[in-house]
């Protein structure tokens, strides 16, 4: 029998599951305590392989081999790609269920400038009944907000998906604990968004595990660097997308958007 096609939408999946230091959002680096390798991937190809294969490690996927097919759905996602921090901008906007973000002007104009006034437009014209009367506290920071709470929702749900899974790492990492400075009272419309156990493992300077800021890093040295294994697989997960998954509705808003 032979080999399914490496199509390239597998072969952008692979460099995603494989590769991820070429892509992952730059708050990763120090997310999972490398940013004294973020320069060397850069600066020296040799070095590369050896931090990508520190970064899966680290950031806990993938364990095992990728699939060699992609379904509708997925490969909907994957298409998405180029603009998935406009997506879950708007995500985000929903999930705050608040009207007065695209209503009123200070917050209008920020968030134009990340998906477009046709965007907030269209946001306005898709999700019907606004819930919440809680702006976030700050205009100046709307976007980051919105950002915060759809890159959460979509967390919630990433686990059953390999591509919603990869494409995290495309995504800003964040905390667990909801930044109420950010959004105020906002939980309510993202209920349930954190994921117990989410393979993201903060590394603090001097920790056993965390490379010695001191020491150049480079090919001889960086494959002796530590790192514990994560707490689970997330493609380990089975479970069903929720019937409110972040993926679906973020394909949703891409037709629109």
């Amino acid at each position: 029998m032979s080999a399914a096609p490496l199509t390239p939408e597998l072969q952008r999946l692979h460099r995603l599951g494989w590769q991820p230091g070429a892509a992952m959002h730059d708050g990763w680096w120090p997310h999972l305590g490398l940013t004294a390798w973020r320069d060397s991937y850069r600066r020296h190809p040799a070095c590369r392989a050896a931090i990508d294969r520190l970064i899966v490690v680290r950031r806990g996927y993938p364990r095992a081999a990728l699939p060699a097919r992609l379904d509708e759905r997925q490969r909907a996602l994957l298409s998405v790609e180029p603009r998935i921090g406009a997506l879950i901008a708007a995500l985000g906007v929903i999930a705050l269920d608040c009207a007065d973000h695209l209503l009123v002007r200070q917050y209008r104009e920020r968030l134009a400038a990340r998906i477009g006034e046709r965007g907030c437009a269209q946001l306005l014209a898709l999700h019907r009944g606004w819930r919440s009367a809680a702006r976030v506290a700050a205009h100046e920071r709307i976007v980051d907000a919105a950002t915060d709470a759809g890159v959460r929702w979509w967390r919630r749900d990433a686990a059953s998906c390999v591509v919603a899974t990869l494409l995290a790492s495309r995504l800003p990492p964040v905390d667990d604990a909801f930044d109420v400075r950010v959004a105020r009272d906002a939980r309510d419309a993202i209920d349930a968004t954190t994921v117990s156990g989410l393979p993201i493992l903060p590394y603090a300077p001097g920790a056993p595990h965390a490379p010695d800021p001191k020491i150049e890093p480079d090919a001889s040295n960086i494959a002796t660097a530590r790192a514990p294994t994560a707490a689970r697989n997330a493609f380990d997960t089975r479970r069903p997308p929720p019937d409110d998954a972040a993926p679906d509705t973020l394909l949703k808003l891409a037709r629109f958007l």
